[in-house]
């Protein structure tokens, strides 16, 4: 299952290396990885709650 996303991680790898060697921003932010966590636990909030929750109520 995970060989589908080689090349992907591979790529990630690769952008993040040349954003550091010629000072530029990454193409992948901490944005990017923050908005997942918090779809996580607004889920989570959810199912304990038995309510829908906005990602707003966890940030």
């Amino acid at each position: 299952m995970w060989d589908r996303y080689e090349q992907a991680f591979v790529n990630e790898m690769n952008a993040f290396a040349k954003a550091i060697k010629e000072g530029t921003e990454t193409p992948v932010t901490g944005e990017d990885g923050l908005y997942p966590v918090e779809m996580a636990a607004a889920a989570t909030k959810s199912l304990k709650e038995g309510r829908p929750v906005k990602i707003e109520e966890v940030r």
